[in-house]
């Protein structure tokens, strides 16, 4: 104590103030604070003193007491740089930020080379959302950032790489961040933001996210951004244990898109088991060579794996040499029970497994005569018996793979049954879901009635096929939200126009941090969907959901600081005025986020709509099966006219109806674009694009740093087509 203490403090408190610091150091800390106390009333509370007991109590974190104890001190001698950085400190830890800044800012000025009040005061800029001025004080504590800890120079890093990434300065976010790497205070988070940085659709941005995944396989983030990664094409090295690892991990997470991981959790497999039976199978396009093959292997018993199983209940084929897998594996399971009457008791998971993705896909996958025969005479036996029970569980499941156990007219009566775990399962999502959705559908109040023709039409195909069928999806909550302090955040107001089933919903949730929302869809069915997932994730009530045409939006009393409306306006008859009325709800510099389809990109879906209208297909579900099964023999024979192997959206019967059958729709180039954004008075702000293809933009326009253009969008897409293959997704404004 004697190198602090001053020539006021006796003895007695120095050796008090000693004794009270060992005691600290040996975790005794009760013991210590008593001699604290006994310094501080020896000394008569003299500044030294107190600022040395503000320590002890910082690091127990009991601020207020530092607060009270440092501006009684302070009255004393308000210039003492200690006491004032460290009452800056406890306020700040307080969450008092005005305070806070007043008495770093104090400290500061008396000692402006103190790295550590600097930083301090950088974070509570950062909090309250001055920005500008948070990145200057930054800057400041770069220049002697070894003088802070080493858990103040790693949030220093993050913190600063935030700031930029929220000013979508990428590079800049780069660059600190691979300096914290390059000093060795690389931490998961660290890695997570490198990955975000570098963008998901990168190499470089797969390897952060793998390294991350190295450190911690449990924490969402980096699972939802391998999962990301794997949509956007990034695929990991597969055939290994730790990849298999990884995407069992994603399996279990209700925030990761596992949708996302279908073509990498089915390679991995494959190539774990037998990479020749895996190129094999994939190629094989008859059941009974199918059945030979895997015969020769090991028998059905490859399919049994837990990793599979799960994968099989939760993912749906994105391509249609899985999909033939699956319909083989159905098929294999019925004939078996029809031949043997029974399944091995270890086969149970399997068809428990096939019902879940059925039902997922909603029945989609083609059946022979010979299936819907012997499906038929399982129907009557169990539609006849006067009772079902335990006993009839690998029945029921296999009537599960191939139609909706609602449909069977004792489906209320499973609910009691005490089955095991897989079966439970099946009957939650197929029958407890869709019930408690009809149950829901009281709860969502309409706006108004639908009375546009095309609306009204467009309303139907949405009643009867939900769009999009979903169980998951990946959760990214922005680093930069996380610094801000909520007080500081605006209560925006935000409009989901078109929520559908609610995806959209939770995807948008993270995105703007103390917003009230509001959602709204034409479809009673979609929205009641949207709500029981949103119940599932625990944002029911943050959420207001009605049912409202789009073009009824002025019924909504709020005026709103951000729409979104994506994938929704190409499908009412007259665009232009749809996003008038929306625009009117946008308050003056509101932004509105949008996505339309490009006619460049879907030139494929357009010729195949075509073709379906020529044949005479109508969007019926029997109609839809039919023209899928057309579809899929022409490109099994090799006639790849159709490339349905590039749609997500040909898996499922709702997705296939909205991809290929929708009753209305309109698609854009980016003239047309800009035409309908300036009649709206709206203004492009940028595209909502991966950092690969942005990069590749600023490339080819020399425009890094400048404010993107459509004009130069449209050039970019004439070189690339397929740029917009997801649709044009951007942002604008509105004009003051």
């Amino acid at each position: 104590m004697t190198n602090t203490a001053t020539a006021n403090v006796t003895d007695e408190t120095i050796t008090l103030l000693n004794e009270a610091l060992s005691l600290q150091q040996g975790e005794q800390l009760k013991e210590a604070e008593k001699l604290y106390k006994k310094a501080l009333t020896n000394s008569r509370h003299q500044i030294d003193v107190a600022t040395m007991v503000a320590v002890f109590y910082q690091q127990i974190g009991r601020h207020k007491y530092v607060v009270t104890l440092l501006n009684k001190a302070l009255r004393q001698n308000p210039h003492h740089v200690k006491a004032q950085s460290l009452l800056g400190k406890s306020l700040l830890a307080d969450e008092n930020y005005e305070a806070a800044l007043k008495c770093l800012s104090s400290a500061e000025l008396l000692s402006p080379d103190t790295t550590e009040i600097t930083y301090n005061k950088a974070l509570c800029l950062h909090r309250m959302t001055r920005l500008d001025d948070a990145i200057a004080a930054y800057k400041k504590v770069h220049q002697n950032i070894a003088e802070l800890s080493y858990l103040d120079q790693l949030n220093f890093y993050h913190n600063l790489s935030d700031l930029h990434l929220s000013q979508h300065n990428r590079d800049e976010a780069i660059r600190y961040l691979e300096e914290a790497v390059a000093h060795n205070l690389a931490t998961y988070d660290t890695l997570t933001r490198l990955a975000i940085s570098y963008g998901e659709s990168t190499e470089q941005g797969l390897k952060y996210i793998m390294q991350a995944l190295s450190l911690d396989i449990d924490c969402d983030i980096a699972k939802a951004l391998f999962a990301r990664a794997c949509e956007m094409g990034q695929m990991p090295p597969l055939g290994n244990e730790n990849i298999k690892n990884i995407l069992t991990a994603c399996l279990s997470s209700k925030s990761v898109n596992q949708q996302s991981i279908a073509l990498p959790w089915i390679l991995n497999f494959f190539l774990i088991t037998d990479k020749e039976l895996a190129e094999d199978l994939f190629d094989i396009d008859q059941y009974q060579a199918f059945i030979d093959r895997i015969n020769e292997f090991k028998g059905i018993d490859i399919f049994l794996d837990p990793y599979f199983l799960t994968g099989l209940s939760r993912i749906r084929p994105n391509r249609v040499n899985i999909e033939r897998i699956f319909t083989y594996l159905r098929r294999y399971c019925l004939e078996t029970y029809r031949d043997h009457g029974q399944l091995r008791d270890e086969e149970t998971p399997l068809i428990a497994a096939l019902a879940q993705q059925s039902f997922e896909n909603e029945y989609i996958f083609t059946e022979t005569d010979h299936e819907r025969s012997y499906l038929e005479e399982l129907t009557v036996q169990l539609q006849s018996k006067s009772s079902l029970s335990e006993a009839d569980e690998q029945a029921l499941l296999l009537y599960a793979t191939y139609r909706p156990l609602l449909s069977l007219s004792a489906a209320n009566e499973l609910q009691t049954i005490p089955f095991g775990a897989e079966m439970k399962e099946v009957i939650a999502l197929t029958i407890s879901n869709p019930q408690q959705e009809q149950m829901l559908k009281k709860s969502i109040r309409a706006l108004s009635l639908v009375e546009n023709e095309t609306s009204k039409a467009v309303k139907q195909q949405y009643e009867e096929n939900p769009y999009p069928r979903w169980r998951t999806e990946s959760i990214f909550k922005p680093y930069h939200t996380d610094a801000i302090a909520k007080q500081y955040q605006k209560k925006n107001k935000v409009l989901i126009a078109g929520c559908g089933t609610g995806k959209h919903i939770l995807t948008a949730f993270h995105v703007y941090p103390n917003a009230k929302f509001t959602a709204i869809d034409i479809s009673l069915a979609s929205l009641s969907y949207a709500k029981r997932k949103l119940i599932e994730y625990e944002l029911d009530k943050d959420v207001s959901l009605y049912q409202c045409d789009l073009l009824e939006v002025n019924k909504l009393k709020d005026e709103f600081d951000y729409i979104e409306c994506c994938g929704v306006l190409h499908h009412i008859k007259e665009p232009p005025k749809g996003l008038k009325a929306l625009v009117s709800k946008l308050r003056p510099g509101g932004r509105i986020k949008l996505a339309l389809y490009s006619s460049t990109a879907r030139q494929a879906i357009l010729e195949t709509r075509q073709f379906i209208e020529e044949q005479g297909y109508k969007p019926t579900r029997k109609d839809i099966l039919d023209c899928r099964n057309y579809l899929t023999n022409e490109y099994i024979s090799g006639n790849k006219r159709f490339p349905i192997h590039k749609w997500r959206d040909f898996y499922t019967l709702s997705e296939c109806r909205d991809l290929l059958f929708h009753i209305q729709e309109h698609n854009y180039d980016l003239n047309e674009v800009e035409q309908l954004l300036d009649g709206a008075n709206l203004r492009f702000d940028r595209f909502s694009i991966d950092t690969k293809t942005k990069a590749a933009y600023d490339e080819m326009f020399n425009a890094k740093g400048e404010k993107e253009t459509l004009e130069d969008w449209g050039k970019f897409e004439q070189k690339h087509p397929e740029t917009f293959a997801g649709m044009y997704q951007f942002q604008a404004y509105k004009k003051a």
